[in-house]
């Protein structure tokens, strides 16, 4: 039988090639599983990237302003510790997870991550925040910081030794001048937000 295979032309490549047919959806489901696991981790690490930039802009341009104007006195970590609770009140961990490890495994998911980069460049390059912090012992200090037309009040107490003025959306340099109200004696300070492109 062996004799007489060998002696039909193509018979032998007939074979091997009716073999590899058989075995490739074995190769086909491990470079499916290879390129699964690629994704996975691209993902992953795209997500943590994408997390880590917008909570250091967050913190650095929004933070000031939520747990004063909206929370007051309750810190922003306590505030996250209750809306998990609730959310999670809703939600199954389990489920949460899930949809976690499907949106990682996604292609789409790692197309959108891509795409966020951008506008979180541009949140970067057009948002500017201006700490204002009084001396240990200041009782209290009352300034204006101007911005072309725009004007904001800012009082600073023991209470509350720290404050800030961020501007948004602002497509070029920003110069704050500061103006202090109380105590007197004091000159007003011109303080560059950005770097300005030289002047001819």
């Amino acid at each position: 039988m062996t004799a007489l295979v060998d002696r039909i032309p193509g018979a032998l490549t007939l074979i091997a090639a009716c073999r590899g047919d058989r075995e490739s959806p074995a190769a086909g489901s491990e470079s499916s599983e290879t390129k699964d696991r690629m994704t996975f981790t691209t993902n992953a690490a795209l997500l943590a990237i994408v997390s880590t930039l917008l909570w250091l802009w967050f913190t650095a341009h929004l933070k000031p302003h939520v747990s004063t104007f909206i929370f007051g006195s309750v810190s922003l970590a306590s505030l996250s510790v209750v809306a998990a609770a609730v959310f999670f009140s809703f939600v199954k961990k389990e489920d949460a997870v899930s949809r976690l490890r499907g949106w990682l495994h996604s292609r789409l998911f790692t197309r959108v991550l891509l795409a966020s980069f951008p506008l979180i460049a541009f949140a970067y390059a057009t948002t500017f925040t201006l700490y204002l912090t009084a001396g240990a012992d200041a009782a209290e200090v009352r300034l204006i910081v101007k911005n072309g037309a725009s004007s904001t009040p800012v009082t600073l107490s023991p209470a509350q030794k720290q404050r800030a003025v961020s501007y948004f959306f602002a497509f070029r340099p920003v110069t704050a001048r500061i103006e202090t109200l109380s105590p007197t004696g004091f000159r007003a300070r011109d303080l560059p937000l950005g770097v300005e492109s030289p002047r001819s």
